[in-house]
């Protein structure tokens, strides 16, 4: 069996001459350390002629072969191979693909804007529309609780009326009294009575006309002056009579004070009538604090005010087209309706109350770097 192994030799000038001891001799080149994960093996060559040894049948024939083969040749290990410095990749080829991404984001930009938007801090300012006033008398119940909107000559709150109609109902018990008096006073008159002591007021009255004749003739009489007195003393006594036995006047005169009666009770039911704090205009009833009960009031005393039904939009520009007022639970789109001369106004209404909110005005499109931007 025969080795097929090449022999490096060296062509070196300087010493071509000289026989190196490993050129006598067939040197076997050993290939460099291939990488460990797979370990390349050193093939060799046979003549198709031979035949290969037999392999030892049993552990002793192995040694014996062992014994006798001739010992290898002893290996020399080839330097390796320096390793090969790979050429830096140039830094400009990514100049390029920089200035084209670039140019690229700019181009995006400019083609495809996004709308941009404006917010400014604005205060929502209320406007006093009316002042609701109370009636005298004592509070009672808070009909309509604050922040409420509220129509013309609704109740917001009623008096205690409990003393006005213990009043008023005994006004008409006496009214009824009196007037139940006079028509069993009417019931009564005796006719013949009556004019027995009429003829006896005309008699009186006819005597103490012909006295004062008598006395004016006698001035210095003191007689005629003391019948004078006698005969008017009389004339009262008979009218006295008279009217004791006219029952109509009696009647007439329960019936005058019952009319006053009346007077007194028509003045409490228009109190109660007034019982009631209405609202004097449509707005938003607001109110501080809800007086205590048993609270009392005079005649005008200011009970809360009416606000205007929108608030004023104090810091929004004059000019500002499609605003969007954001409130921390929506956002309430502004149209041209709800410009007023005052000022940008909007509803009073749901969660908008009275303080600072934010506003926010279109812009138009731009570029939508520069909208992240300004956010």
């Amino acid at each position: 069996m025969t080795l097929d192994v090449p022999v490096a030799k060296d062509a070196d000038p300087d010493t071509s001459g000289v026989e190196s001891p490993l050129e006598s001799e067939a040197t076997e080149l050993i290939p460099a350390a291939p990488p460990r994960s797979s370990p390349a093996r050193v093939r060799r060559s046979m003549p198709p002629n031979d035949e290969a040894p037999p392999r030892p049948s049993s552990l002793v024939d192995r040694v014996g072969a062992d014994a006798t083969a001739p010992s290898p040749a002893p290996r020399r290990s080839a330097p390796r191979p320096a390793p090969v410095a790979t050429a830096a990749r140039p830094t400009a080829s990514r100049a390029p693909l920089i200035i084209g991404g670039a140019l690229l984001l700019v181009t995006v930009a400019v083609l495809f804007p996004i709308p941009s938007t404006q917010r400014l801090d604005v205060e929502l300012v209320p406007t006093r529309k009316a002042e609701p006033k109370t009636p005298a008398g004592v509070f009672g119940t808070l009909k309509v609780p604050s922040g409420t909107r509220v129509d013309q000559g609704a109740v917001i709150a009623t008096l205690d009326v409990s003393k006005l109609k213990a009043d008023r109902d005994e006004l008409k018990a006496t009214v009824a009294r009196l007037e139940s008096a006079a028509a069993k006073t009417s019931s009564k008159t005796n006719p013949a009575v009556l004019k027995k002591a009429r003829l006896a007021v005309a008699k009186a009255n006819q005597e103490l006309a012909k006295a004062k004749a008598v006395a004016a003739k006698r001035r210095d009489d003191s007689k005629a002056q003391q019948d004078v007195a006698k005969k008017e003393a009389a004339l009262e006594q008979a009218q006295r009579v008279a009217e004791s036995a006219d029952g109509n006047q009696k009647a007439k005169a329960m019936r005058a004070e019952a009319a006053q009666v009346k007077q007194r009770a028509a003045a409490l039911d228009k109190q109660l009538e007034r019982a009631n704090i209405v609202a004097p205009a449509t707005g938003v009833f607001e109110l501080e604090a809800v007086p205590p009960a048993g609270a009392q009031f005079d005649d005008g005393t200011p009970f809360g005010r009416i606000l205007d039904s929108t608030l004023l939009v104090k810091g929004a520009p004059a000019d500002a087209v499609d605003p969007v007022l954001i409130t921390p639970d929506r956002r309430i789109p502004l149209f041209a309706v709800d410009r007023k001369p005052e000022g940008l106004t909007v509803p009073f209404e749901g969660n908008v109350k009275p303080g600072p909110a934010k506003l926010e005005i279109p812009k138009g499109y731009r570029p939508w770097p520069m909208v992240l931007l300004a956010r």
